[in-house]
């Protein structure tokens, strides 16, 4: 975007936004205000998954924080929230105006005051591994007991809606289980009771109390330095850093492909391209003339 005057630039602002939800704040990692649109930036370093940044409550509510920190000031009508994940290649943004953020901040406000009075239905989701109570939620638990509707039934018996389902609903539970093992064993080293089990010491590795003397040691017994130390090469990432990325390529990117990563399943809003062995009938014409 460009700007008809220099741009006024905020950075790891903090933002209230307690009108809206209870004691909520938060902060803008980069704010920028110019021509009477705010652009509110979320820098994500994490390799979770991807995030959008439209319909997002928490960039909605940190737009708000900062429609109330600046909007006096600067007379604004619109505000752009941006979410970057440069770890996942994504940058997300969506554009709202000072209208319809307000008319979002009354929805949110009245979801807020119902959780805030502990009321309201507790639905459980992806947003549960955020959550402080996440291994206790006794509506987290029940999400999962659904899977009993499907009969555990073998795989190639049940439909495609119902694996879907079924795949969804168990990526939940293997984070949830994590979840309650974490907070389990943090109860027993507290000394709290979990019948049936119990924190015991994992397995421990030998080490040395001072490597460079036993080495020693080894060799005034008379073994051989080389039979005690290995040569191995550097990997192509840590050869690349030696070198810099432009001369490591001119030196040896004739050395170099990159082969086609292991399929593995993944949400249909993964940014990456869908693969299928699955062959056209223009390739098994080519494949079998090619065996001709």
């Amino acid at each position: 975007h460009s700007f008809s005057a220099p741009p006024h630039i905020a950075v790891e602002q903090k933002l209230d936004y307690s009108h809206v939800a209870p004691d909520g704040f938060g902060t803008g990692d980069c704010i920028v205000i110019g021509d009477k649109h705010l652009y509110i930036i979320d820098f994500k370093y994490g390799q979770g998954v991807p995030v959008k940044a439209k319909n997002n409550y928490q960039m909605t509510l940190y737009g708000l924080g900062a429609l109330k920190h600046y909007d006096l000031l600067y007379n604004l009508n619109a505000v752009t929230m941006v979410i970057i994940q440069p770890r996942l290649d994504n940058i997300s943004e969506f554009t709202a105006t000072v209208t319809e953020m307000n008319k979002a901040a009354s929805m949110l406000n009245e979801k807020a005051l119902l959780a805030y009075a502990g009321k309201g239905d507790f639905k459980a989701g992806d947003w549960c591994r955020f959550c402080r109570a996440g291994a206790q939620c006794r509506a987290r638990s029940t999400e999962y007991t659904v899977l009993e509707d499907f009969g555990y039934k073998e795989p190639d018996l049940l439909s495609a809606e119902e694996i879907s389902n079924i795949l969804k609903i168990a990526k939940n539970l293997e984070k949830w289980v994590a979840d309650i093992e974490k907070y389990a064993l943090t109860q027993c080293l507290a000394g709290e009771k979990i019948p049936g089990w119990k924190a015991v010491a994992g397995r421990s590795i030998r080490q040395f109390t001072d490597a460079d003397a036993a080495f020693a040691a080894l060799a005034l017994a008379g073994y051989d330095e080389a039979v005690m130390y290995e040569r191995k090469p550097l990997t192509l990432a840590k050869l690349e850093k030696i070198t810099g990325k432009k001369e490591f390529k001119d030196l040896v990117g004739d050395f170099i492909f990159t082969p086609e990563g292991k399929p593995t399943l993944a949400p249909d809003v993964d940014p990456r391209d869908p693969v299928t062995l699955k062959t056209t009938p223009e390739e098994d014409f080519k494949n079998e003339s090619e065996d001709k």
